[in-house]
């Protein structure tokens, strides 16, 4: 997102750099012609100036992000990033409580804190086992080896052949054994266990509390940003009309030099503003399905889908 969000930077200034090159260009050639003064002509070198040091700021941003992505995949980034989409709408936008569900069943956070407060909830079992009474069966089966005989029938014969063994008995027995004195061992492990189960249960209400704040301030930031987008499309529609007009008018000298340059200096802003909603927009609803836990092959794909769809958002 971040080499997306540069991208769409530079191409707003080289853009507005395009602009206030045409205006010195203007501005000029008017002052060759005698017809304005040498002020307008350096206030649009100082606004080119400026704009194409932004230029080299925003590359500069833009070749660390493909930098810091190329050493995240481990593949080469094309020189080109795409463009930001015209708007961007959630793939799948459920309410808080869904997204808690969620986060519920698939957070890999949640899940270790759960795992773990059951362990330390068995280890407390097991201590408390020093305390209760032990029953033990026991079954015995004793013989003896001897030289002798034994007889068998099969239908109406009898046959008789060696037996070595005899069986002298079996018996079952029920032992009930109880420490009436556990003893400091035993009431030391006890006590260790249960604080880790105190310890475990804290950390994982920790964690669900930590995960439902996240949630919630990214939802609201989401909300947030999609007002803000709805206001600056509108203001960039209205930016647009005044840079067209004022330079209109700075042919026909109804405006001044620095009204033009003025113009296009908000036209340019504005659009910075649309983009860096859009990507707040992107990256907040990327960080509430990473919170959730939901974040897949399939959840990056289908992303991929929409930003790929969306229609790239015009320079002014």
């Amino acid at each position: 997102m971040q080499w997306l969000a540069d991208e769409a930077d530079r191409r707003v200034l080289m853009e507005a750099r395009r602009g206030f090159d045409r205006e010195l260009h203007i501005m000029q050639s008017e002052y060759g012609a005698g017809t304005v003064g040498i002020l307008g002509s350096e206030e649009a070198r100082v606004a080119l100036e400026r704009v194409q040091a932004q230029v080299l700021q925003a590359q500069s941003r833009l070749a660390g992000a493909r930098l810091a992505l190329e050493a995240v995949t481990g593949r080469p980034v094309s020189r080109r990033a795409p463009a930001l989409p015209e708007k961007f709408d959630p793939p799948v936008m459920y309410s808080a409580v869904r997204w808690r569900r969620l986060a519920g069943r698939h957070n890999p956070l949640l899940a270790s804190a759960r795992a773990l407060r059951h362990a330390a909830s068995r280890e407390v079992s097991g201590a408390l086992g020093g305390f209760l009474p032990v029953v033990t069966l026991q079954f015995e089966h004793q013989q003896a080896s001897q030289a002798g005989t034994s007889l068998y029938r099969i239908g109406a014969e009898q046959f008789q052949g060696p037996d070595s063994y005899r069986n002298l008995g079996n018996s079952v027995a029920l032992e009930l054994s109880w420490n009436l004195f556990a003893g400091g061992r035993s009431r030391a492990a006890l006590a260790a266990a249960e604080s880790r189960q105190v310890e475990a249960m804290a950390a994982l209400a920790e964690e669900r509390q930590t995960i439902q704040r996240d949630i919630a301030a990214d939802i609201v930031a989401i909300r947030s940003a999609r007002q803000r987008i709805r206001l600056y499309r509108a203001s960039l529609n209205i930016a647009r009309h005044a840079v067209v007009t004022s330079s209109e008018g700075l042919r026909a000298g109804l405006v001044s030099e620095n009204n033009a340059i003025f113009d296009r200096r908000i036209a340019a802003k504005v659009e910075l503003n649309l983009d860096a909603a859009l990507t707040n927009a992107i990256l907040h609803y990327v960080r509430l399905a990473d919170a959730a836990g939901v974040i897949t092959p399939i959840f990056i794909r289908r992303l991929s889908t929409v930003l790929q769809s969306s229609r790239p958002s015009g320079h002014a």
